[in-house]
């Protein structure tokens, strides 16, 4: 099978309705095909790699040598059914030496300058804040959709809803005033990162958003990574919302090993609700900060074991001397202090 089908060896079922929500896409059916050499189909006990693995294990079809063998289950099903198969056939040093091979071209390839000077992952910051398409002058524009303009739409929409359909509008999510003043902070931390990189010629990687599953998550490479560690293989001695979750943001720096940023702004309020909320988001950070930096060691353990992590909070919109009349309030917020 070539590259340009390999990543829809997977095909997604029907999600389990009755799960926690955070656990659904973790747990939601897959089907995935993998290619064995014919001769090496007498190592593998379908019986028994499917009671191991609990995925559904069978042969599609045998072609030219080569006999396609179906898994269906959920991810962590599948990846169980693929290292075992793996491993009994003898694939398993060819397959992680296939994927490190491409990954190590793909890298020299996209970034060709990767130890004299700082990249970006996206390269430009993109808001993931809810727009609507408006006609004003004549012009098609976009514009951000206040909760204000969703209210006020919801009230039209119950009056004329017999009298005409919802504009298909209607149905977007309305932008939170946190998600704005959120993506204003992420926007101000990413262009001062720019910044430093070019003033002191900083060299670093920057992931900005990235999500735990998303790393080694492209199918093409399961039987690989079925050896390695990610997000869903995490200890159980973690607790399972701890499988789930991002970066803001992700420096891997040339010289002081990963940094993790967690980013955190806080609305314009009156003051004495200000430093409560303050409070709050300083201690919510630090709980965040704490599973990021499990799982960021968890998907490095099999590069090494003693990576240099370094974990910090980044409040743009706050002065230093907010955060230190909160610290000084409150005696249960020391340990906060380390990350700032």
């Amino acid at each position: 099978m070539d590259n340009d089908n390999q990543d829809a060896k997977y095909s997604k079922g029907c999600s389990p309705t009755t799960l926690n929500k955070t656990r659904r896409k973790s747990i939601s059916i897959r089907e995935y095909v993998y290619d064995v050499e014919d001769e090496l189909c007498s190592c593998i006990s379908f019986k028994e790699v499917s009671e191991i693995s609990g995925a559904k294990v069978h042969i599609k079809s045998s072609v030219r040598g080569k006999t396609t063998v179906g898994i269906r289950g959920t991810r962590g099903q599948i990846q169980a059914a693929l290292q075992i198969i793996t491993t009994s056939t003898g694939e398993k040093e060819k397959e992680l030496e296939k994927a490190q091979a491409h990954w190590l071209d793909w890298v020299q390839q996209a970034f060709p300058d990767l130890e004299q000077r700082a990249y970006f992952l996206p390269p430009v910051y993109i808001t993931r804040v809810s727009i609507s398409k408006k006609t004003i002058a004549g012009q098609s524009v976009v514009r951000l959709r206040t909760e204000d303009e969703q209210g006020n739409n919801m009230k039209e929409s119950v009056a004329t809803s017999s009298a005409r359909p919802l504009h298909p509008s209607s149905n977007i999510p309305s932008v939170q005033k946190s998600d704005v003043i959120y993506g204003k902070a992420l926007q101000c931390v990413l262009y001062s990162l720019r910044r430093l990189s070019k003033e002191h010629n900083e060299v670093f990687m920057c992931l900005s958003q990235f999500p735990f599953g998303s790393y080694l998550g492209e199918p093409r490479f399961a039987p690989a990574v079925a050896h390695l560690p990610v997000s869903s293989n995490l200890s159980s001695a973690w607790q399972w919302k701890w499988r789930q979750g991002d970066f803001d943001i992700l420096l891997i720096h040339k010289d002081y090993g990963c940094i993790i940023l967690k980013i955190k702004a806080v609305s314009e309020t009156h003051e004495e609700q200000q430093t409560e909320r303050v409070a709050k988001v300083l201690k919510e950070a630090t709980a965040q900060l704490e599973k990021e930096e499990v799982m960021l060691s968890h998907l490095l353990s099999d590069i090494a074991s003693d990576v240099r992590i370094t974990t910090t909070i980044a409040c743009p919109n706050l002065t230093a001397q907010q955060i230190e009349n909160v610290l000084s309030a409150n005696q249960k917020l020391r340990q906060v202090r380390t990350f700032l």
